[in-house]
């Protein structure tokens, strides 16, 4: 913007301010859009896997929005432990009041060994 006012010679005050705001509201305009759909990740240990067959995705999906609390947007089953009767669930949803949360990267040391 600095580059544009020091170039404009020959450009009427009022055709400059006009320009200026117009390339502020663009910039407003893109940040709006850019940071209204945050997501985030969760990896979810599950233990009702009677529900990870697609046939009965929409009751997953009803289960675990009223276990966290949170719209989910897209579900992925990873690895599943038939011996304990758990599965690894990976949910990805709409960060709620557009907040930043970190805590999702961390993972326990050795939690996918086996």
């Amino acid at each position: 913007m600095a580059v544009v006012n020091g170039l404009a010679m020959a450009v009427s005050l009022a055709e400059l301010t006009l320009a200026n705001l117009l390339f502020v509201f663009v910039i407003f305009l893109f940040e709006a859009l850019h940071f209204r759909g945050i997501r985030s990740t969760k990896l979810v240990l599950y233990e009702r896997i009677e529900l990870i067959v697609p046939e009965r995705r929409d009751e997953l999906v009803a289960d675990l929005q009223k276990r966290l609390g949170f719209e989910i947007d897209e579900v992925e089953i990873g690895h599943v432990d038939f011996l304990r009767d758990v599965a690894f669930i990976k949910v990805t949803y709409k960060v709620p009041d557009n907040r930043a949360t970190t805590i999702d990267q961390l993972v326990k040391p050795n939690q996918f060994v086996g």
